[in-house]
């Protein structure tokens, strides 16, 4: 098992599948609103390729929550022998360039590992099914020389988005190699992924009180550090000099494309008693065995009732609406989390989010509980605040977790008005933006043949290349959960919207610009994405697109638009050629931005 340089020990427990529970018995959310529209499926589709691996289990479920972070041990065909050759293939990558986005093309032995059951199961049960691999990735290299890095949280691949403390990206480092304290090992702070950034403890830290940081040793070769997207960490300075083996670290991004709920089947293994949640019971924050606590009775903090939420929402067991008076008690103001935790229900929450993230007075309540009058209500004074984050794009964040809505449409079309005649279409080149968390909320809320007119008009010639990804995001999916490309509903809806031209136009604009500007080849000159304006992500998300969404014909031409060669993608009459050219958009595509010079 993996060893932490400090106090905490990282807890290991049997993988071993456990039989799946009636989905049946498992409480789920249901809601008013949630009728009389078409409905999304709610099993994986057969385009999904990826098993279910093996389920984490409930210790490790509570860890991850608890501590934003576990270590597998893949099992992969070739063991130690896989490792060594991946680790002689990272050996090569500096010296051609190779360490960014384009690493797992010409090391494509990493596949094994993100297929192996211990990592598809795990991301399954914190992503949901149908969870995609993200197009930034990096091969973080500590030698002879290197310096410790700050100690931060990683930002969206050089954009800030809002940061969800229920998982909706996850981060996976892979080390081919043994990782001993003197060559640079990755630290963590257990318990610091739900919190915000500050400098009053002197440097850039988390805002809330945490742990030491705990430098991760692996004794065995082949691991792999699971993390939520926001926990601290850093690497540390490799002491070991040029006697210490270089340590390599392949880093990855994975995404939710599901809903929360219904929780995945691979999942429903990990929630024990269906009816207890470990954080949270008989009113009280309540996590057992922690440590955190010396005798006396059970305490309620933020950390404390993030992970009860967290909880309930990836096992979709809703929180009493009483969980909203816990919340403010200790001033969690997270109208996202109590949405998806089920505290918040979503009738009462719609429509008081709508008028925080459009920027209207408050409306009326209605027949709304007092628990949700008095939750809604906390949120308008915040609107003059503008600490950290802007109140409307976390409103906008937390529609994003309501769910599907009969009025989704019509809470769509209000949204992008508002925000068209506010702001018009243009958006920040790097911070979080309202106009992309509500594009964001678009697909969340709308069946098809309401958001597509909307995201797909985000793909016109001039609209900038963030918003342009944030709705290829949001169109696939869309097209998930309502089967695309066969199902009736969508097949009207993409039609409607004119979904594959404006795709492949979105495509052929991107390259067009990409080359007009000097960005396509070895030498780029821009560093960081927001200097090409998100370009080089965009055109994967669109290309994601076309592969689930349109002909092959449509394939073929958005491929030749990219400068691939469509045999490449093996798509040229081969059964299946969706599947294989979503794997090769996430695994063998050559990105033509990406270079020695600019690497993310």
């Amino acid at each position: 098992s993996p060893v932490l340089v400090g106090p905490h020990a990282v807890v290991r427990a049997d993988h071993a599948c456990r039989a799946r529970p009636d989905p049946r018995s498992c409480g789920a959310r249901v809601a008013s609103t949630l009728v009389s529209i078409p409905r999304p499926l709610a099993l994986p589709t057969a385009m999904c390729v990826k098993s279910y691996g093996k389920p984490l289990s409930n210790s490790e479920l509570v860890s991850f929550i608890r501590d934003g972070f576990l270590v597998l041990q893949p099992s992969v065909h070739g063991g130690e022998s896989l490792h060594s050759a991946i680790y002689e293939k990272a050996s090569q990558l500096p010296a051609r360039g190779l360490c960014g986005n384009n690493f797992m093309r010409h090391v494509p032995e990493v596949s094994a590992i993100l297929d192996a059951p211990e990592v598809v199961g795990a991301l399954t049960s914190l992503l949901g099914e149908d969870y995609v691999l993200g197009a930034s990735r990096h091969c973080h290299i500590t030698k002879d020389g290197s310096a410790a890095q700050t100690l931060h949280q990683d930002d969206f691949f050089g954009f800030n988005n809002y940061r969800h403390a229920a998982p909706t990206e996850l981060m996976l480092f892979y080390y081919p190699q043994v990782v001993t304290p003197l060559m640079g090992p990755t630290a963590v702070i257990p318990r610091s992924h739900y919190s915000k950034p500050s400098t009053q403890e002197g440097p850039w830290g988390p805002e809330t009180p945490h742990e030491e940081q705990a430098p991760l040793t692996l004794p065995r070769p082949g691991s792999c550090l699971l993390m939520h997207w926001h926990l601290w960490h850093r690497a540390t300075e490799q002491l070991g000099g040029a006697a210490a083996p270089v340590r390599y670290a392949f880093k990855m991004q994975f995404r939710r494309i599901r809903p929360f709920a219904p929780a995945p089947q691979v999942l429903l293994a990990s929630c024990g008693d269906a009816q207890r949640n470990p954080f949270y019971a008989h009113g009280t924050a309540d996590i057992e065995n922690d440590g955190l606590r010396n005798g006396g009775g059970p305490t309620k903090t933020s950390h404390d009732l993030r992970c009860a939420a967290v909880w309930a929402t990836l096992c979709n067991r809703p929180l009493p609406q009483e969980f909203l008076k816990s919340m403010r008690e200790v001033g969690l103001n997270d109208e996202a989390l109590a949405v998806a935790c089920g505290a918040w229900p979503v009738d009462d929450a719609v429509p008081a989010l709508l008028d925080v993230a459009t920027g209207r007075a408050p409306g009326r309540c209605g027949q709304q509980s007092r628990e949700s009058q008095e939750f809604a209500a906390s949120l308008h004074p915040r609107l003059a605040e503008q600490l950290r984050t802007d109140p409307r794009c976390s409103a906008a964040a937390a529609l994003q977790l309501c769910g599907l809505q009969k009025t989704g449409g019509d809470v769509a079309r209000s949204l992008m008005m508002a925000i068209d005649r506010e702001i018009g279409t243009e958006v920040h080149p790097w911070a979080m933006d309202l106009r992309l968390e509500c594009l964001a909320a678009v697909a969340e809320l709308a069946p098809p043949a309401d958001a597509l007119p909307i995201l797909s008009a985000e793909l016109s010639t001039g609209r900038p290349p963030r918003a342009q990804f944030q709705a290829c995001i949001g169109i696939h999916k869309s097209a998930v959960r309502f089967g695309a490309p066969d199902a009736p509903d969508w097949q009207r809806a993409a039609q409607a919207a004119h979904l594959e031209s404006r795709l492949l136009a979105c495509v052929g604009n991107l390259c067009s610009w990409g080359r007009q500007a000097g960005l396509f080849g070895n030498m780029s000159p821009k560093r960081f994405p927001a200097d090409d304006g998100c370009l080089r992500y965009a055109l994967v998300e669109s290309l994601r697109c076309v592969g689930r969404c349109c002909s092959e014909r449509g394939a073929r031409e958005a491929l030749s638009l990219a400068g691939e060669n469509p045999q490449t993608a093996g798509i040229v009459g081969a059964p299946g050629w969706r599947e294989e050219f979503a794997r090769f958009v996430e695994r063998g595509r050559h990105c033509p931005v990406t270079s020695a010079a600019s690497s993310f």
